[in-house]
């Protein structure tokens, strides 16, 4: 198939999707003539009959389910390509809503979309700050970050850009008048920071030597629903708190903190950009997600 033939391709795989050629010319800005016709030739050139068409209804036959099937994936990389080769300086516009975890959007992925937008400064880009699990197709987003599994969706596409764990700390002086714990048990005897998300306490988890998840419950009169929050009272001495190895990496560091039970290995958490199913990515979200997952994945796979 010759790479001009793509605007009948993209139309076959538009009416699959919506059902209707005349939706299909709508969002195609076409006409419903012309979106018939370029399904017409693809089936001549095919050699096969793709759909059946009556007045209502519009339905793949036997020979179209397997062509739009195998279509989906080639499409993508070859529109891409296209848009490469046509934009050589890789020059994009329009507007870009991506999705993030609060401290960790605001930490590590304000200064990459700073550098993205100093380099295409035609692309509106809008950020949205929530640890809530946002819905792309219904809150019409581009792209998101996600930290932790992902519940299997056959309506997103995700990619790792790194992993981190949870550690235990506290600072040294809370640790010189409450003593260092060596054992979970022993953090019965401690000043316990919890962490809250959407009302409700969560569990701090760890491995034991069989690499089997343990769920340890915290008790202590002090929740927060912020982890920034939660970091600032630990470093005031206020106790032991459980947060994200890539947020307390640098006081570590500094040795203003201390990492507790450090033989308790924490169970790994992948974080991953995340957009939605298409058989065409536009150019201005894929150097989007190359530049974040080439700027993060190192960073992170190490935190």
């Amino acid at each position: 198939m010759r790479l001009t033939d793509l605007k009948s391709l993209n139309a076959f795989m538009t009416v699959v999707e919506l059902g209707s050629f005349t939706q299909a010319a709508e969002k195609l800005h076409l006409t419903r003539s012309a979106v018939s016709k370029m399904v017409a030739k693809l089936e001549q050139q095919m050699g096969a009959v793709l759909l059946t068409r009556n007045t209502r209804h519009v339905t793949l036959t036997d020979e179209g389910a397997v062509f739009y099937e195998y279509s989906q994936r080639a499409v993508q990389e070859l529109l891409t390509a296209e848009n490469l080769l046509d934009s050589s300086s890789q020059h994009i516009r329009g507007s870009l809503r991506l999705s993030m975890p609060v401290l960790f959007g605001q930490k590590f992925i304000v200064p990459i979309l700073k550098t993205l937008s100093e380099q295409h400064p035609e692309l509106n880009i809008e950020l949205s700050f929530n640890d809530r699990r946002v819905d792309l197709i219904e809150d019409n987003f581009d792209l998101a970050i996600r930290i932790g599994h992902l519940e299997d969706s056959s309506q997103l596409i995700a990619k790792k850009i790194g992993q981190h764990a949870m550690w235990l700390c506290a600072t040294p002086h809370y640790l010189e008048q409450h003593g260092t714990p060596s054992s979970l048990t022993d953090l019965e005897q401690q000043h316990l920071i919890r962490y809250a998300k959407s009302g409700q306490m969560q569990a701090w988890q760890f491995k034991d030597p069989n690499l089997k998840t343990i769920k340890y419950r915290p008790n202590g009169n002090i929740q927060m629903d912020d982890m920034q929050a939660i970091l600032d009272y630990t470093l005031m001495g206020g106790g032991i708190s459980w947060l994200p190895s890539w947020l307390i990496q640098p006081y570590l560091q500094s040795g203003r903190l201390k990492h507790l039970l450090a033989d308790h290995s924490s169970n790994d958490y992948p974080i991953q950009i995340v957009w939605k199913q298409s058989h065409f990515l536009p150019l201005r979200i894929r150097i989007t997600i190359d530049l974040i997952a080439q700027s993060l994945q190192q960073h992170l796979t190490d935190a």
